[in-house]
């Protein structure tokens, strides 16, 4: 089987690395696999009306293959417009595949898009974060637009769900129960879907460092939140939590802007809370003025942001990590490749009630759970990994497990045993 991955390549990119694993493993199994690189960056420069030249290649290609995973994410196939020209694209593609019958996996990386006034509203909550006091105001104030929104995407999508629910040659992965149950409600049938996890890629001696352990001489503690800087982390709350833990634990943002969203703002909000003590764009109650005061004397030398790292200066950064921090937001996307390399190096995990954080929890306990943009709460969370040695050797040991059973062989072979099914 001759076997064509459609994704981004050989970039700053999560998917990108995701299908790197992917085909690396398949290749491994004996599986000729070729990756057709999505130029997303040469795509962002083209009008509507090339995005059928910019993809003609891939279309032409299709004899050549016996069989097709595609990797979704909005933005992929989006170019500088929206998801309705996303939808078109993808939709456009789909279609391609099945007039020629070829067996065709899709990778959904995240959500499939809001198509109701209601649903509007739970996504602006979700993306602020529960507990904001400015959550509510500001996601009805969102919602008359992105309800008008809502209304232009919909047709696009449900052409998608279309083609695939009727080609028997199509199906579709999506990366936790969440994220399928949401597919289905928005019209994928149940049988077209299966869950697949995020692969855990393999490091050579992990060795875990017991998150904050002491150690002889002056302690210092570093808690790391690895992958692209965006909203959807959870930073605000981070920095928060940081004036109330002890000083020698040290924060790093092992990680810089996505290349391919280049307005958003969050490394800026960084930035200025750690001089100022105001996080612009935040939706926590604001620090009071004396507060806001002395947060540059408290913070000053212990937040550490890295800009992106390629993989190996990442091993670099996990080496001299004691907790890797994953205060996420619900709005962030159903499986968290950033995660996947603490999870491999075998490090106390502390991260946030998100749907898929506690379905990895529930299939093995592997992390110590607290609310989103709950600092108070994140900050006493650290404090208990670092004095409770029995919960630092029960974390290592659940991430431990959980990175044997969700290796990316076993995920390969998992992706795979699909493809086959539809050939047959």
């Amino acid at each position: 089987m001759r076997i064509c991955i459609l994704s981004t390549h050989d970039e700053p990119c999560g998917i990108a690395t995701y299908s790197a694993q992917l085909q690396a493993e398949l290749q491994a199994l004996g599986v000729e696999t070729t990756t057709h690189p999505i130029d997303r960056l040469g795509l962002s420069k083209k009008a509507r009306v090339e995005f059928a030249q910019h993809f003609a290649g891939f279309v032409e290609g299709i004899d050549r293959f016996d069989a097709f995973i595609l990797q979704h994410e909005f933005g992929l196939y989006a170019g500088s417009y929206g998801i309705r020209q996303s939808n078109k694209v993808f939709g456009g593609l789909l279609k391609a595949l099945a007039q020629k019958k070829k067996p065709t996996l899709i990778v959904f990386h995240s959500a499939p898009p809001v198509t109701s006034i209601g649903g509007v509203v739970h996504q602006e909550r979700a993306r602020l974060g529960v507990g904001g006091r400015r959550s509510i105001r500001a996601a009805l104030g969102r919602a008359a637009l992105g309800s008008l929104r809502a209304v232009t995407v919909r047709p696009g999508w449900r052409s998608i769900l279309r083609t695939i629910n009727n080609d028997a040659s199509m199906s579709a992965v999506v990366l936790s129960e969440e994220a399928r149950r949401l597919m289905i409600d928005s019209g994928l049938r149940p049988e077209k879907l299966a869950v697949v996890r995020h692969g855990v890629p393999a490091l050579k001696d992990p060795g875990p460092r017991e998150g904050g352990k002491p150690r002889e001489g002056p302690r210092t503690i570093r808690l790391t939140i690895f992958g692209f800087v965006v909203a959807y982390k959870g930073y605000e709350a981070a920095l928060r939590a940081m004036l109330h833990v002890p000083g020698y634990i040290e924060l790093v943002i092992a990680g810089g802007p996505h290349p391919a969203n280049p307005q958003d703002r969050t490394l800026e909000n960084i930035l200025t809370f750690v001089a100022t003590g105001d996080y612009p764009d935040g939706v926590l109650a604001p620090l009071s003025a004396s507060e806001m005061e002395t947060v540059r004397d408290r913070l000053v030398g212990r937040v550490e942001i890295t800009g992106y790292l390629p993989p190996a200066e990442v091993r670099k950064v996990l080496d001299r990590t004691d907790i890797v921090l994953a205060p996420y937001l619900e709005s962030g996307p159903s499986g968290s490749g950033a995660l996947s390399w603490g999870l491999a190096a075998r490090r106390p995990i502390l991260a946030t009630t998100t749907a898929g954080f506690r379905e990895m929890n529930e299939a093995e306990p592997c992390m110590l759970l607290v609310n989103t943009n709950a600092p108070h709460e994140l900050a006493r969370a650290v404090t208990a990994i670092c004095n409770d040695e029995k919960l630092r050797a029960d974390l290592v040991a659940g991430a431990a497990r959980f990175a044997e059973t969700h290796a990316w062989p076993i995920k390969a072979r998992q992706i795979l045993d699909r493809l086959e099914q539809l050939g047959t």
